[in-house]
């Protein structure tokens, strides 16, 4: 026989979601108050459809500043006479 549970709450959800996003090796980031030129940069990039919200915003850009990084050069370790 089927088991009933009680369906989770909004709130109940997020909070999974979130625990399963840090399980997943996930970083939480606090909040902070951004400065003007940022905002209005964020909100541009969502305006011109860079991405749909601001969270999607700094994630895609953060993405894609990893990508155009150069990678740095390996330096052997010289020998000590």
């Amino acid at each position: 026989m089927k088991e009933e549970t009680t369906p989770k709450t909004i709130a109940e959800r997020v909070r999974a979601f979130e625990e399963r996003n840090l399980k997943a090796g996930g970083m939480r980031m606090p909040g902070s108050i951004l400065p003007a030129d940022v905002a209005t940069a964020i909100r541009e990039l969502i305006d011109n459809e860079y991405a749909e919200n601001k969270t999607q915003v700094i994630i895609k850009a953060v993405l894609d500043a990893r990508a155009a990084m150069k990678p740095k050069p390996k330096v052997k370790p010289t020998k000590k006479a």
